[in-house]
């Protein structure tokens, strides 16, 4: 018990060098860092391991999890054998990273409710709710990545979680399928995978026990991409109120610590005002506007919950048709920010002509299929 003693006062004597690399308490990692992959290792009696790596190349060094978690055990099992209620939810976490000193976290949470089995008159409680293990690593001397734009900042980290129905059990999984199960993994996660969103999870077809939420285990962390979208907006000009279709183009790039995005925008905009010929029939006009728009915004703060929050981005559209004597010529739309909620999209902006003539405030509501 003395060794834990000790480096757990290692750990606090040292906790500023260790906020420069990781996460400030010793156990969570740098803010801005991502995992690439992520999958589930499905077992019986509803346990699982979860799998996250930084790059698909960190495989190699992970193919052996039966080791790498009997290591963790010999930690940690001093401290499960102590525990103060076995029937309590534990959660433990085991951290060692680029200092070689492993650090353990315990926690003990009291159930939801309790269950009782009568046995021979007597009642037993039962354990209704899992435990949890996190380890979290480093990949030393990593291979050279084969994911794009992996964030060089930071070691090549991986996580490993653990859900079972007592901590305990931990040497019972270690028997050789874990180990099967990630060579199944690392021949076939390019294959075909089945469900999708309806099952919230893929299933690898040569392993279904293996799931994800993304074909090939991807974790959805943003890298270059084209985007094609089709909408329709709402908006006024002056006292006309202008329906118009949306189709455009995005160019997304991902900086090279993959904590900036940046998306580059093209779109073709025909929209349509109405008034009565001189006949006092309804007539249509469609002007066609260019737009080009450009945004910015950091990894972390998309995969988070912006909805509902201003968000900046710059517009410029050009009428490039135009028809009827609606709108001058050389008339330009500028638009900056936007709230978004889901598909929807809320732009103010103005439309001028002629070096910032006539200038007519707008507001356009953008609504995405």
């Amino acid at each position: 018990m003395r060794r834990f003693v000790l480096i757990f006062l290692l750990a606090s004597s040292s906790s500023q060098l260790i906020a420069q690399t990781t996460a400030t308490d010793g156990f969570g990692l740098p803010e801005r860092f991502v995992f690439r992959r992520s999958f589930t290792i499905q077992l019986p009696n509803k346990n699982e391991v979860g799998v996250e790596m930084a790059d698909i190349n960190d495989m190699d060094r992970l193919m052996n999890l039966d080791s790498i978690l009997q290591k963790v055990y010999a930690d940690i099992q001093q401290v499960i054998d102590t525990l103060p209620d076995p029937l309590r939810t534990t959660k433990l976490q085991h951290a060692c990273y680029e200092d070689g000193l492993p650090k353990i976290q315990l926690n003990q949470y009291a159930p939801r409710g309790q269950q009782f089995i009568l046995i021979n008159g007597s009642a037993a409680l039962l354990k209704t709710e899992q435990d949890t293990l996190i380890v979290t690593g480093v990949i030393k001397n990593p291979a050279k990545p084969a994911e794009f734009k992996v964030n060089n900042e930071f070691p090549r980290y991986y996580r490993l979680t653990v859900l079972l129905n007592r901590i305990t059990d931990l040497p019972e999984l270690l028997n050789g399928e874990l180990n099967s199960k990630m060579n199944t993994f690392s021949t076939a996660h390019t294959t075909k995978w089945t469900g999708g969103k309806k099952d919230s999870f893929y299933a690898l077809a040569a392993d279904p026990t293996i799931v994800a939420k993304v074909k090939r285990a991807y974790t959805g962390y943003p890298n270059d991409q084209l985007e094609l979208k089709a909408s329709v907006l709402l908006q006024n000009y002056k006292q006309y109120f202008t329906p118009a279709f949306n189709l455009e183009g995005s160019l997304v790039l991902t900086n090279k610590t993959r904590s900036l995005q940046h998306s580059f925008t093209i779109a073709w905009q025909p929209s349509f005002l109405f008034s009565k010929n001189e006949e006092g029939k309804l007539q249509a006009f469609r002007n066609d506007f260019i737009e080009l728009s450009y945004e910015s915004w950091s990894v972390a703060n998309r995969l988070a919950n912006t909805e509902g929050k201003l968000r900046w981005n710059l517009s410029l559209g050009y009428l490039a048709r135009r028809r009827g004597d609606f709108y001058a010529p050389s008339t330009f739309r500028f638009g900056m920010g936007q709230v978004r909620l889901k598909k929807t999209r809320l732009e103010p902006g103005f439309y001028f002509n002629n070096f910032f003539r006539g200038i007519s405030p707008t507001i356009r509501l953008t609504q995405s299929f």
